[in-house]
């Protein structure tokens, strides 16, 4: 007996290594043809099994029975959809073995570990989920962000160009990112971009953008060739803006391998932890910008917009230029509106969108300019500003969220369209503060206190030609809160443009 259960034991031994050594096979060696991808896989889901729970009671002496249960907690809502696009490239390495991948998830974790950093310092709470263009509801409520990146060139059908458009006019978001910082994939979505964004301008964000401010102070980043630091520099983001709020964001240095919590020995790239401050930034400032995008999905219109002028009509004229010359499409009809409701003139008003190159610059008495980035006017445009403005004209300027780069212009190219005069203070006492209401103190968005209005002006014959606002009022004219900006609160923007309004008709 003792000769058979030694044989036993040896035997169960013998089998128990070859399990282990086969499981150990099976978890070192690939398996042929498998997906690759630059990072780990994601974190599996936690399993949450809460013990210890009794069943109904039962009648006695029956002795209750304990069990074990998976418990489902409340799922976060969706922030980003990471789209799976294109199809699966397959191939041989150079010893020979196949691999097949898609290139859409060479970082898989990039979403959730970026994720897992950002949502505690900002307090919240999403996940992201894998989007199929063809299952894709395309509704920026559902899911606020659309996440592209890949390494080859994106190659995507027609109808997603449209379904994508439509989807950033509805107030979502798209965020591009070249893993590895492809060429290949830089030419493709920037291509792409402008394809579906033909008329509107896809640049670098200013350093001064919300973007690079409104968590983490990102003032400069570390760039790497592959593991190699390059430089340190200002960050780059380019974006194309709808209104105020800029809308697609794309890198062409990789971020997701650095979300993903790795770097490669090749590719230009930012280092891990600077990419994790800037992504963190990205959320912050989609989230922060959600109300005005979906507010900007409906435009206002003046009710007299697009009626012939009358005989005693008042042409508000807006002045189309080479920038981004309509970043409020609402708030000309809001001032309008309020002109109309606080003012017992009896005026009726039309708006007009104008270029100062066409004659109909000559019937608007009143011209409004804004904008956030740099212009150049050409030689027409500054001739026929000159005679509009010495015969009479009237123009009000305002910096758009108090950008420096149309500040910086505006001052340049007024100064050249009126021969050398510059733009100097207007005083407390001047009529242009107290000829509607009596202005002396405004709200500016970012002072706890009221301070004087900071209105400049050039005079000719005696009387201000033209007014600028180095802060904001447009924004405040549309009454839709626009985060991180330079501007004039609300009602006091509204005041100051009535009283520019007035100032016009009555000088």
């Amino acid at each position: 007996m003792n000769g058979v259960t030694d044989r036993t034991v040896k035997a169960r031994r013998w089998l128990c290594l070859g399990l282990l050594v086969g499981v150990c096979w099976t978890l070192c060696v690939p398996a042929q043809g498998q997906d690759i991808s630059c990072g780990a896989p994601p974190r599996a889901k936690p399993k949450r099994i809460k013990g210890g729970e009794s069943f109904p009671p039962l009648p006695l002496p029956v002795t209750p029975l304990r069990r074990t249960e998976r418990k489902r907690a409340p799922a976060p809502p969706v922030l980003i959809g990471k789209l799976a696009y294109g199809e699966k490239r397959t191939g041989n390495y150079e010893d020979g073995t196949p691999y097949d991948y898609l290139d859409w998830k060479s970082d898989p974790a990039d979403a959730q570990s970026l994720l897992r950093f950002a949502c505690p310092k900002l307090g919240i709470q999403y996940k992201f989920q894998v989007v199929q263009p063809d299952k894709f509801s395309w509704d920026p409520a559902q899911t606020p962000i659309l996440y592209l990146t890949g390494h080859q060139r994106l190659e995507t059908p027609a109808w997603v160009h449209d379904s994508v458009r439509d989807y950033v006019f509805r107030g979502g978001t798209v965020i591009a990112d070249a893993c590895c910082g492809s060429a290949a994939f830089v030419d493709g979505v920037t291509e792409f971009i402008k394809g579906v964004f033909p008329h509107r301008r896809l640049a670098p964000l200013p350093q001064e953008h919300p973007l690079f401010h409104c968590f983490f102070d990102v003032d400069e980043v570390t760039f790497q060739e592959g593991t190699v630091v390059e430089r340190k520099a200002p960050p780059e983001i380019l974006g194309i803006e709808v209104g105020c709020r800029a809308a697609v964001l794309f890198s062409r240095y990789d971020l997701s391998c650095g979300w993903d919590g790795h770097v490669h020995d090749s590719g230009p790239r930012i280092e891990p932890h600077d990419a994790m401050r800037l992504g963190t930034n990205l959320l912050s400032y989609i989230l922060s910008y959600q109300s005005l995008g979906r507010f900007l999905a409906t435009t206002k219109r003046y009710h007299e917009e697009g009626t012939q002028p009358g005989a005693d009509a008042f042409v508000f004229g807006q002045l189309i230029h080479q920038g981004d010359w309509d970043p409020d499409p609402s708030a000309v009809a809001n001032l309008l509106k309020a002109v109309n409701g606080n003012t017992a003139i009896d005026v009726t008003f039309v708006r007009r969108n104008v270029e100062a190159t066409n004659a109909a610059l000559f019937e608007a008495p009143f011209l409004y300019m804004t904008g956030h980035h740099e212009f150049t006017f050409s030689e027409l445009e500054v001739e026929n500003l000159r005679t509009y403005l010495l015969s009479g004209g009237f123009l009000l300027a305002d910096a758009c969220c108090g950008r420096t780069g149309f500040d910086r212009t505006f001052r340049n190219e007024i100064s050249q369209v009126l021969a050398g005069r510059t733009l100097q203070p207007i005083p407390l006492d001047d009529p242009i503060y107290s000829c509607l209401y009596k202005i002396d103190q405004v709200r500016y968005v970012q002072q706890a206190e009221p301070a004087p209005p900071r209105l400049l002006g050039i005079k000719l014959d005696g009387y201000y030609a033209v007014v600028y606002s180095p802060d904001d009022l447009g924004n405040g004219w549309e009454g839709e809160e626009h985060p991180y900006v330079e501007g004039v609160a609300a009602e006091d923007s509204l005041r100051l443009g009535m009283n520019a309004i007035m100032y016009a008709l009555t000088h």
